[in-house]
């Protein structure tokens, strides 16, 4: 969490300051609240920042095995208990760990990449 958090931080930062600010004032000045303007208009806008942030981190958990395996053994990870597994039982114990981290990883990364394509479809203005 401490690693990936700055992706997250900074691309959602970039998509938020990406949202023109005449927009946001449109929506204030046509009666809606601070917390709709948010929820429609800014966060909506935003979320090409966001879901960038999202893959980064997620890219970049996926190889932190190394630092997970020295400095926190305990709770193990999935990329962790997988080299338990293979140096425990070899390949055929770890074979099916990793084929589940692996389609999980590419749902995981289909399910972010069908959400960016909802967001582009929609109302980004770039």
């Amino acid at each position: 969490v401490f690693v990936v958090s700055p992706f997250v931080v900074i691309a959602a930062k970039v998509g938020f300051d990406a949202v023109n600010e005449k927009l946001e004032y449109a929506s204030r000045a046509l009666g809606r609240t601070k917390i709709e303007t948010f929820w429609k208009i800014t966060l909506p806008l935003s979320m090409r920042g966001i879901i960038a942030g999202m893959m980064l981190a997620f890219a970049r958990a996926m190889g932190e095995f190394g630092a997970t395996i020295m400095m926190a053994y305990y709770p193990r990870t999935m990329p962790t208990q997988i080299w338990v597994s293979f140096i425990t039982g070899g390949i055929e114990k770890a074979f099916p760990m990793a084929i589940v981290l692996l389609g999980s990883s590419v749902i995981v990364i289909l399910l972010i990449s069908l959400l960016g394509q909802e967001v582009r479809g929609s109302y980004a203005p770039y």
